[in-house]
């Protein structure tokens, strides 16, 4: 099962983040997505071309549940997901990082 899934587009031509609105000929799809994989969960992505007309995205390559995974998340930092910043014309991204107490800590509780 997926979670935390996330579609946005990239410019292929340019540095600057996209709106979510934009999609023309400079503009590619990145699909994002958590699933449980064979050591555990992985947060991985894939790239391709999404058509407003047909409202269909065509990765491509496929997601394997190998190390050929393209991992977006990785370690403490996991379950992320993008938003366009119109001021600074940027996408962020943004995710939850694991929070542990020390040993000293964690046994004074």
């Amino acid at each position: 099962m997926w979670e935390c899934i996330d579609f946005s587009p990239v410019s292929i031509t340019g540095k600057e983040g996209v709106d979510t609105s934009v999609n023309n000929a400079s503009v590619r799809h990145v699909l994002k997505a958590g699933y449980e994989a064979k050591l555990g969960d992985k947060y991985c992505y894939v790239i391709g071309k999404y058509s407003s007309e047909t409202k269909k995205f065509v990765a491509d390559s496929e997601f394997t549940n190998t190390s050929a995974d393209l991992r977006y998340d990785y370690g403490m930092f996991y379950a992320s997901k993008t938003f366009f910043d119109s001021v600074k014309n940027r996408r962020i991204n943004w995710g939850w990082v694991v929070e542990t107490d020390s040993k000293e800590d964690q046994s004074q509780k």
